[in-house]
């Protein structure tokens, strides 16, 4: 078999290293209907980028050939909505007719961007929260999971009480106050619509436009935000909420966990926060497990050998001396399901036979279950739900056959000492109380490490009844702590006087008979 490699990416300045979307679309379907010709390909595995695969997936039906998505926007395989064929294809290209399968030869593995909150919306629910605000980017991929994570919400029968959108711009003009966001959902109120209240908040920064948000969604109660974000409006989010000084209970994020930007940018605020993922190598489960009755079964589960995820994610070192990123990964799977399809349809398939093949395919694998459903998206799939621990590593809340952690629900306020260096009770936290900014280390060791910070035992008549306090409280007025390092100061002896802190006096006691 010949790969053959095209960089169809078009930089918004050169040398930027942005990627213009707009400039990449022609790259894509002109540059892949040249390569196609050029060297009689049979398949196209498309760029990993919701606005670039349906280019390519015209190029590959242009051809005949059946075209492997790297993107997970619904709309990449669904006709939206649309009145007319002529306004169908001004909405979306190779589209006749709403809620249609958008191009046949196009049929993936990835999990569609409507599943990727479905399990951090799921388990927040079971822990009792009711409230939901979904708060992101007006993108199409970033949108999509907007609307998977309202779809679970309501079969959970949560209130979702606001759907914000985000947008930062360079146009002063534009900006959104908090006074007039606040007016208009009294306005949405007074006017009795039904459903939840919509609103575009623009800012300067993601930041700026963030804050603005908090200002509602804490007057609204919301227990959890679901971010539908990429790695800077992620960012943007969580910071705005500090600055707000507030935070939901629960707060899921898009595209940004396991993103080195994370620690960079949030240094220890990345705690606790979950976000979807395609994939990690601990995944197990009986949807990841090869054996000798699946097609591949290159990594099978036997004796001696780890899971099947596990023996990919090897492999994948063995080969190029570094652990796949999830892109990669998904090309992989879109391969692999490519290959259990033609080997069911002889030695040498032509490409309408393989595509036709991957439309029936249905097998567990490394990646989880292989298929693809009728519009040619993969909704069996069970996604990775990736969290950060206290100590910034990253772990897996969901599935639950390979959870490592559980969700920490309520997050903890900004200002709660739980953020601070963990000393125990009857200490203080001296020095830093922060981590070592040192990116090489903590994507070295997978976790962070606090910097020039320690514990201090309280002082004598002093206590601390928490973890990670900040300082020790004297003991008030008719109380003391006669050792150092108290968790509680204790009722004043009858022989003493404490006038609260150390300030403790004995009374020696007088004999009777000197009275």
């Amino acid at each position: 078999m010949k790969f053959f490699t095209a960089d169809v990416s078009t930089e918004t300045e050169p040398g930027s290293g942005v990627l213009d979307v707009g400039g990449s679309k022609a790259t894509t379907y002109e540059g892949l209907k040249a390569l196609i010709a050029a060297h009689n390909l049979d398949v196209v595995v498309s760029p990993y980028s919701s606005s670039l695969t349906p280019y390519a997936a015209k190029a590959g039906l242009e051809a005949g050939l059946p075209v492997l998505p790297n993107g997970a926007a619904e709309s990449v395989y669904v006709c939206p909505e649309c009145t007319d064929p002529a306004h169908c294809e001004e909405v979306a290209f190779n589209c006749k007719q709403a809620n249609t399968r958008r191009f046949d030869n196009l049929v993936g593995s990835i999990s569609p961007a409507g599943r990727y909150f479905r399990d951090f919306v799921s388990t927040t629910a079971l822990k009792g929260a009711r409230r939901i605000a979904l708060v992101g980017e007006g993108r199409a991929f970033t949108m999509q999971t907007a609307a998977g994570a309202r779809a679970q919400a309501e079969a959970s029968n949560m209130d979702i009480v606001a759907d914000v959108i985000l947008s930062a711009s360079g146009d002063a003009s534009s900006y959104t106050s908090a006074e007039s966001l606040v007016a208009q959902h009294q306005a949405f109120l007074e006017s009795g619509s039904k459903g939840s209240f919509s609103a575009t908040v623009v800012g300067k920064s993601w930041q700026s436009a963030a804050e603005v948000a908090v200002h509602l969604l804490q007057r609204l109660d919301v227990e959890v935000v679901v971010g539908s974000t990429y790695v800077p409006s992620c960012i943007g989010l969580v910071k705005g909420m500090k600055a707000g000084k507030w935070l939901p209970k629960a707060l899921g994020l898009g595209t940004c966990l396991g993103n080195s930007a994370m620690f960079s940018s949030l240094g220890k605020d990345m705690r606790w926060l979950a976000g979807p993922s395609q994939w990690d190598h601990r995944l197990k489960g009986r949807d990841f497990e090869e054996t000798e009755f699946t097609s591949p079964n290159h990594f099978k589960i036997e004796e001696g050998l780890p899971s099947s995820p596990a023996q990919f994610h090897q492999k994948y070192l063995d080969l190029f001396g570094e652990p796949p990123i999830y892109q990669a990964t998904m090309s992989a799977s879109g391969i692999y399901m490519l290959e259990g399809a033609a080997s069911s349809v002889g030695i040498t398939p032509l490409p309408a036979d393989l595509t036709a093949a991957m439309k029936s395919y249905y097998s567990p694998s490394w990646w989880g279950i292989s298929t693809a459903d009728a519009f040619g998206k993969n909704e069996r799939r069970n996604m990775a739900t990736w969290y950060y621990d206290d100590q910034g590593s990253l772990e897996i809340a969901a599935p639950i056959s390979a959870a490592t952690v559980e969700i920490k629900y309520p997050l903890p306020a900004w200002d709660s000492n739980e953020r601070n260096y963990p000393c125990q009770p009857g200490s203080m936290v001296e020095g830093k109380n922060d981590w070592s900014d040192n990116l090489d280390k903590f994507l070295e060791r997978g976790q962070a490490a606090w910097d020039s910070t320690s514990c201090k035992s309280c002082p004598v008549g002093h206590f601390s009844d928490s973890v990670g306090a900040l300082e020790c409280i004297p003991c008030a007025v008719g109380t003391y702590a006669p050792m150092s390092g108290a968790l509680k100061c204790l009722p004043c002896p009858r022989n003493a006087r404490c006038l609260g802190g150390d300030d403790v006096t004995f009374i020696k006691r007088m004999e009777a008979n000197l009275i």
